[in-house]
């Protein structure tokens, strides 16, 4: 179990900045399946859209998404707010989700991880993040 919990010896911002940041990228995918998941009820036997396939694509032009502006939260900034392909704007609630996933996950480590004492703390926080994560998703 210590070699599980050894990279936490990093230094608190750093842990944090990497639970955001995986916080953020399951945000993004949450809000695939925000997106995806009611087309793919009504469209049901007639399309081939799932949760992977097709890729990332623009909303407004249906253009794909290269990886570089796929970057949960980041991608929004730099693109301000915009899509790289037809320029349109892109609704703020894309990032709000990723951020919120990211906040949801400093929090529970912020709150848990001081007091994780082995294997039983680590599945305390694995749940809880599930469990923000899923109220995040259907709220």
């Amino acid at each position: 179990m210590q070699e599980i919990l050894q990279p936490l010896t990093l230094p608190p911002a750093l842990i944090f900045a990497w639970v955001f940041a995986v916080g953020a990228c399951v945000g993004s995918f949450i809000n695939v399946v925000l997106y995806r998941l009611p087309q793919m009820m009504t469209a049901a036997e007639q399309s081939d859209l799932n949760l992977a396939w097709p890729g990332s694509h623009c909303p407004h032009c249906h253009s794909a998404i290269p990886p570089l502006h796929n970057i949960p939260l980041a991608s929004y900034l730099l693109l301000q707010g915009r899509a790289a392909c037809c320029h349109r704007p892109i609704s703020w609630r894309y990032p709000l989700g990723e951020a919120s996933a990211g906040v949801i996950a400093m929090a529970v480590v912020a709150v848990l991880l001081p007091s994780s004492d082995g294997a039983e703390s680590l599945g305390k926080i694995l749940f809880s993040l599930m469990l923000g994560w899923w109220l995040l998703a259907i709220g």
